[in-house]
């Protein structure tokens, strides 16, 4: 129940805050809400360090309750590509947990050759104040029937082509999601492949003028200027045939025989990998100097957003290692902030529970902060 003037005259008195200016926005805030923002001075600095220090708060009812005095419910919403209320027989859909009383949304996109559905454990954990929607990308899971980016065997290794062909698809998942942007706060996050896709489309949303993201959420992966595997790899993804892709993506990154898959899936198995080899492997910016896998692309231009960054590695991720996340720092005008786990290879990172964790008390922070100045 919204709270009248003089209740809140009441909270400022109780709280012996009157140097702490009361304004008509508080009328809308929870009791609780109020409170805590009088008590805290006036910034509740202290309820934001409190989340940023516990590593459960994020998930809590309290947190819950002060957060949705300030701001309102998401509502509901369109459904992107590949989402409908309920699963088909045919798997044409998908369900989605939609919460229109949630808070803000993330915007989810996985790893090269994952599926929507691989960020399940993220929907049953997510706390009750924020809305994760897992973006299928085109080609993959529910939307198998559309045609894989850069998914078939070329003659040579055409740089130019694949970075138009990045941007086709970043401009496309752009024009799918920002109707839902539009009506909430957001933020995006991106694992592996999937964090150079959520970096673009945050790059094409700014360039469009559209809500920017509260924040960028990245793991598993360099920045986009970085590169992960050597030209002569790349030569080989690009044009070399499906069962040789696969053995060679087998024996390097995935450390299983990946030729062994049923006959009937190694084709679309090899577009899949061959997409987000490509697309995520081929350093964005104006030069490519140096050869060698794992060392930061000197680039003329690198590109850059202006929404804040959060980058999480791991000690044990050979392919992405730790030491490579704060390159991001470089492509943001924004803060940044970067947090190393230990000891979880790049296969379970993505669902690894100290990702979540770290993740949803980023976002609860910073939820809150917009909570504030909103």
């Amino acid at each position: 129940m919204p709270l009248t003037w003089e209740e809140l005259q009441h909270l400022q008195e109780a709280a012996m805050a009157d140097d702490v200016e009361l304004h008509p926005r508080m009328l809308e805030w929870s009791r609780e809400s109020a409170a805590a923002h009088l008590e805290s001075g006036g910034d509740a600095t202290t309820e934001i360090a409190a989340i940023d220090a516990s590593s459960s708060a994020y998930s809590s009812p309290a947190f819950a309750a002060w957060l949705g005095g300030l701001l309102p419910g998401v509502g509901m919403s369109g459904g992107l590509p590949g989402e409908g209320p309920t699963a088909t027989p045919s798997g044409a859909n998908r369900q989605v947990p939609c919460r229109p009383r949630a808070r803000c949304r993330m915007f989810a996109f996985y790893g090269v050759a994952d599926v929507a559905m691989s960020l399940e454990p993220w929907l049953l954990e997510t706390p009750p104040w924020l809305e994760v929607r897992a973006n299928e990308l085109p080609g993959h899971g529910v939307r198998s029937t559309e045609p894989v980016p850069h998914g078939e065997a070329r003659a040579s290794l055409d740089r130019e082509l694949i970075s138009s062909e990045f941007r086709a698809l970043v401009s496309q998942l752009a024009d799918e999601l920002s109707p839902l942007a539009a009506s909430a706060p957001y933020l995006l996050f991106g694992f592996s492949f999937g964090a150079l896709v959520a970096f673009g489309v945050a790059q094409e949303l700014q360039r469009r003028a559209c809500r920017p993201p509260l924040s960028l959420l990245v793991a598993g992966r360099g920045a986009p200027h970085c590169v992960f595997m050597r030209r002569a790899e790349l030569e080989l993804l690009a044009t070399r045939p499906a069962e040789e892709v696969l053995r060679w993506m087998g024996e390097s990154w995935a450390g299983v025989d990946l030729t062994l898959l049923p006959p009937s899936r190694l084709p679309r198995a090899a577009q899949l990998f061959r997409c987000g080899g490509l697309l995520g492997g081929v350093p964005l910016g104006d030069r490519w100097e140096g050869d060698d896998a794992h060392i930061p692309a000197h680039a003329s231009n690198p590109p850059s957003i202006d929404a804040p960054i959060f980058a999480v590695g791991s000690s044990a991720d050979k392919l992405w290692p730790a030491r490579l996340h704060p390159e991001w720092a470089g492509v943001t005008s924004g803060a940044f902030r970067s947090v190393a786990l230990h000891g979880v290879d790049h296969s379970r990172l993505m669902n690894d529970p100290g990702l979540k964790r770290e993740m949803f008390r980023h976002a609860a922070v910073t939820v809150a902060r917009h909570a504030l100045i909103s």
